[in-house]
C-alpha cells in the first residue's frame, strides 16, 4: 500500500505567497484590466442619488441601458474565468498555457458545481440556526431545541470539508487533466487539516497585504481610510481621477484582490503538484 504523501504548508503557502510578484508579468495588467472592468460594470448597474431629507447618498439603480450592462458582466465574469484558469496553466508550467478554451469550460462547470453544493450545505447550516432560534423562543425543551443547532453546525463543517477535500480539482480541470474530480479527492486524501491550514493562512495573508498597502498610503498622505465619501457612494458608481484619495483607494482595491487571487489560486496548483503522488504513486 502505498504511503499517503503529506502537504508540506509552510513551504506551499510561501511559494505562494511569491507568486503574485513572481508573475507579476504578464499577469497583473490582466488583473487590472479585469478589475477594471468590473468597477466600470458595477457602476453601469447603479448609480447615487441623495434622499431628501437624509445625509446618507442613497443607491438607486436608474442605468439607461441595463441589457448593456448585463452583457458587458457575463463579458467581465468570462475573463475573471479565463484569468483564472490562466494563472494556474502558468503556474503549474503548463507546456501551452494559453490554450484557456477548453479548460475554460470544463473549469467552469466543475467551480460551478463545488461552490453550489458547499454553497447549499452552508444553506442548509443556516437554515438550522434561523429554526433553532425559534424553538427556543417558542418554548421547546431545551434538548430537543439542540438537535436543529447540532445538525447547522454539522452542515457548516460539511460544507468546508466538502469544498477542501475537492478544492485541488480546479487546479486539475485548468491544466487540462482528466478526471479531475478524482484527482482532487485522491490528491487531498490525508490532508484535509492541512489544506485547511494553509488555506486559512492565505486568507491571513490577503489581509496582511492589505493593511500593507492602506497603511503605506496613508502614510504619504494620498489615502484617506476608511475612505471618505459625501457625493459617491463606492467606487463603482464614479472615480474621480484628480482625486490622489480615489486613485489610491482604487489602486488598494486592484492590489488587494490581485494578491489574493493569485496567492490563492497558487496555494491550489502547488497543493496539487506538491501532492500530486497520491493521485499517480511511483513505483
Amino acid at each position: 500500500m502505498a504511503t499517503v504523501v503529506k502537504l508540506p504548508v509552510w513551504n506551499t503557502v510561501g511559494r505562494s505567497f511569491i507568486a503574485p510578484f513572481r508573475f507579476f508579468w504578464p499577469l497583473a495588467p490582466f488583473y487590472l484590466v479585469v478589475q477594471l472592468g468590473i468597477v466600470g460594470v458595477l457602476g453601469a448597474y447603479s448609480t447615487v442619488s441623495g434622499v431628501p431629507g437624509s445625509e446618507d447618498a442613497g443607491l438607486a439603480v436608474e442605468t439607461a441601458n441595463i441589457p448593456l450592462a448585463v452583457i458587458a458582466g457575463i463579458i467581465v465574469f468570462v475573463a475573471s474565468v479565463m484569468l483564472i484558469v490562466l494563472t494556474h496553466r502558468l503556474i503549474a508550467g503548463a507546456a501551452e498555457p494559453w490554450r484557456l478554451a477548453g479548460p475554460f469550460f470544463g473549469y467552469l462547470l466543475l467551480s460551478i458545481g463545488i461552490f453550489c453544493i458547499a454553497f447549499m450545505l452552508a444553506l442548509l447550516g443556516g437554515a438550522l440556526m434561523v429554526v433553532a432560534d425559534a424553538a427556543s423562543k417558542g418554548g421547546v425543551p431545551q434538548i430537543a431545541g439542540i438537535i436543529p443547532v447540532l445538525g447547522a453546525i454539522v452542515a457548516v463543517l460539511g460544507s468546508v470539508y466538502f469544498f477542501i477535500r475537492y478544492m485541488l480539482a480546479l487546479p486539475a480541470a485548468a491544466v487540462g487533466r482528466p478526471s479531475p474530480i478524482a484527482i482532487g479527492q485522491e490528491a487531498s486524501q490525508g490532508n484535509w487539516w492541512r489544506l485547511l491550514t494553509g488555506f486559512l493562512l492565505i486568507t491571513f495573508m490577503g489581509m496582511i497585504f492589505t493593511m500593507t498597502l492602506i497603511l503605506i498610503g496613508t502614510a504619504l498622505g494620498v489615502l484617506t481610510w476608511p475612505p471618505i465619501d459625501t457625493g459617491v457612494q463606492g467606487l463603482a458608481n464614479g472615480i474621480d481621477f484628480s482625486d490622489p484619495n480615489a486613485i489610491a483607494a482604487l489602486a488598494v482595491n486592484v492590489g488587494s484582490n490581485y494578491f489574493v487571487s493569485v496567492a490563492s489560486t497558487a496555494y491550489l496548483t502547488f497543493s496539487l503538484i506538491a501532492l500530486w503522488r497520491n493521485v499517480e504513486p511511483v513505483e
